[in-house]
């Protein structure tokens, strides 16, 4: 990010991963080429997206995650 450069306003993903086809996962494929990480709320790195932009956050339980590219940011709503 270049100096006096500010990331784009946030927006917010809500998940519900139950495998009805409805908010099963998030397409992040807008970041190419650029990584896209999700941190929980106590900054842990949960995921690091490079090659496949699709997060289903099965590995993760209801909660509410961020994520960071390099032209944007966000809030993840997980409610399993």
């Amino acid at each position: 990010q270049a100096p006096g450069e500010e990331l784009q306003a946030k927006d917010t993903y809500i998940l519900t991963p139950n495998g009805d086809g409805i908010n099963d996962y998030i397409d992040f494929s807008w970041a190419k080429p650029h990584s896209v990480k999700i941190y929980d709320s106590k900054g842990n790195l949960i995921k690091e997206l490079k090659d496949t932009y699709i997060w289903d956050a099965k590995e993760t339980k209801s909660s509410v995650f961020f994520y960071f590219s390099k032209n944007k940011k966000g809030k993840i709503l997980v409610i399993k």
